[in-house]
């Protein structure tokens, strides 16, 4: 919590400004000043620690200099609105903040020379004193306060108010500056809180990034106000909503500034999930970077992707397509990015679908092989790929090697394996590969049949590899018979590589516990091995480089 902070003169600050070469040394104090506070509170959009808080009110107290820039870093974030009216005179509020008195112009002096210093806020349910009326409150002060928003440099606000968000509308004209380029908006549920956007767009003409949750908002009426608020700004970086309409589909396809979009669409209703975009729109998404589709409908997910046209997109994140996609559409998405995006653009790729259930007697699906992995062989630069889609990833070693040379620059790595009737055939010689073709991959989630443990020297075409990326592998239900021997193996190639893992989702299956615990726990021997292989291994280096030094030095002798 910001205090009030006593300020002291200082006479010879004019002296100094009146003399140019003066004026320039005060420049560069102030730069390194600048400096300083950085230091002392590194993120300003965070409320401050107590050392943060004291260190920059001692600052603040030290010369005029000094004053200004730490109390406005001091007051830059604030989690209440009420260390504001605690800076107004004592007799005003009870302790229950009820008026003792009328509010006089003077009493605002003092709270108003630090309202101006805020740039970020958090309204949370917890951030107002309990068995308040805090509306009465807001009221008092949005007819007495004499200007018009209590907070006017105001930049980012968070708005988290969860029981009985209806007492804190009268708050809300109070905190929409037109200064705002952020906004939160975290309870957005009922028609009331809903209204307060039709004019949010005029009031904050400047907005650049909006994320509104709507938790219970369903109805089409509830959708239509928040594509109608959409509609209404124009200089949007980044936006996230549960659904827009087809009009606020077809104004942010022309918006020169987006960069980040994130829709989700729970309930998305038959009549309206195609995505009906415009013949002759150019450009479309002309800065697009990141996009995520949460629960969209498959239909709704290929017709967003074919909007997209030569868009610089770098990340796309599709969670939970309904239904759940097999083979067909997910070729469909991968051949629709092929066409629509520059082969250089996509960076992140992510698929994530809930697992289908196994019935007994029932046919398993077709798993993703590689002939579907191919479509993405173009996008040269991707550093992560997570595909997760319900029926699974059926790689080889050969395929293995097709994709580690596709994409060389992978830090990321996550393929869901299949069922658990269906074994791996990928096998170690894949992590040669990887290591090979891959050398920065740090994470990687692959099942493999390490049962058999390959020469490393025959198995690639160098005498030896050595990949000091990898430091996360997890193995899900890979299968395993020697422990030591995998871990001589992994530690020989991946020296930093110090967490093996299973993968959650198949922790709690109902069939074959007693396998999995068995194999589980011949992999908890591995990673225990790998500490120990990898002393051995850097002191077999250690003694490889003196013999090498030795040699070197006697052949120059002679």
């Amino acid at each position: 919590m910001a205090a009030p902070v006593a300020v002291p003169n200082d006479t010879a600050l004019e002296a100094r400004n009146a003399d140019p070469v003066a004026r320039d040394v005060s420049l560069i104090s102030l730069h390194v000043l600048h400096m300083v506070l950085l230091q002392i509170y590194p993120d300003q959009t965070q409320e401050p620690s107590g050392d943060e808080t004291q260190a920059l009110a001692r600052l603040a107290r030290t010369c005029k200099t000094f004053s200004e820039p730490a109390l406005d870093t001091l007051w830059s974030f604030q989690g209440t609105v009420f260390n504001v009216f605690k800076c107004m005179p004592g007799d005003i509020w009870t302790l229950n903040w009820t008026l003792r008195r009328p509010i006089l112009r003077r009493d605002w002096d003092r709270a108003l020379f630090y309202t101006h210093r805020v740039r970020y806020l958090l309204c949370s349910s917890h951030s107002f004193p309990a068995h308040t009326n805090t509306s009465g409150v807001f009221e008092i002060v949005r007819v007495a306060l004499p200007i018009a928003h209590l907070f006017p440099q105001l930049r980012s606000l968070r708005w988290l108010l969860y029981p009985h968000p209806e007492q804190f509308l009268a708050l809300a004209p109070l905190l929409f500056t037109p200064t705002l380029r952020r906004i939160f908006l975290g309870t957005f549920q009922t028609m009331s809180q809903l209204s307060l956007l039709s004019a949010l767009a005029a009031h904050c003409p400047l907005l650049t990034h909006i994320d509104i949750d709507q938790p219970l908002i369903t109805t089409v009426d509830s959708s239509q106000v928040i594509s109608d608020f959409v509609c209404g700004l124009d200089h949007i970086e980044s936006l996230e909503v549960a659904y827009l309409d087809q009009t606020a589909h077809n104004h942010i396809i022309t918006l020169p500034r987006l960069k980040t979009l994130t829709l989700t669409t729970p309930n998305l209703k038959a009549s309206t999930s195609r995505v009906h975009l415009p013949r002759k729109i150019d450009p479309r998404f002309s800065a697009l970077c990141e996009l995520t589709l949460i629960n969209t409908p498959a239909e709704s997910t290929l017709a967003f992707i074919a909007s997209l046209s030569n868009s610089p997109l770098e990340s796309l994140t599709l969670r939970n397509i309904a239904p759940p996609p097999d083979v067909s559409l997910v070729m469909q998405i991968f051949s629709s990015l092929k066409q629509r995006l520059p082969s250089t653009s996509l960076t992140h790729i992510s698929i994530t679908s809930k697992t289908l259930p196994t019935r007994a007697g029932h046919l398993e699906p077709p798993a993703i092989t590689i002939k579907t992995l191919e479509l993405l062989f173009d996008f040269t630069h991707l550093t992560s790929v997570e595909l997760r889609p319900p029926t699974g990833i059926d790689v080889t070693d050969d395929d293995v090697l097709l994709l580690a040379n596709a994409w060389p620059h992978l830090e990321r790595l996550s393929f869901r394996a299949r069922s658990r009737n269906q074994p791996p055939r990928a096998t170690l010689t894949s992590l040669l590969y990887l290591a090979e073709h891959c050398p920065k991959l740090l994470i990687l989630e692959m099942m493999v049949d390490a049962s058999t443990v390959p020469a490393i020297e025959r198995s690639v075409h160098r005498a030896r590899v050595l990949q000091d990326a990898l430091v996360q592998w997890t193995i899900g239900r890979s299968l395993i018979a020697a422990p030591l021997q995998v871990a001589r193996f992994l530690s020989a190639i991946f020296p930093e590589l110090d967490d093996i893992n299973q993968e959650a989702e198949h922790s709690d299956d109902e069939d074959g516990n007693e396998v999995d615990e068995e194999a589980w726990s011949m992999w908890e021997d591995v990673e225990m091995f790998l500490p120990k292989c990898r002393d051995i291994r850097e002191e077999e280096r250690f003694w490889g480089r003196q013999s090498y030094a030795r040699s070197r030095a006697e052949s120059l002798e002679l």
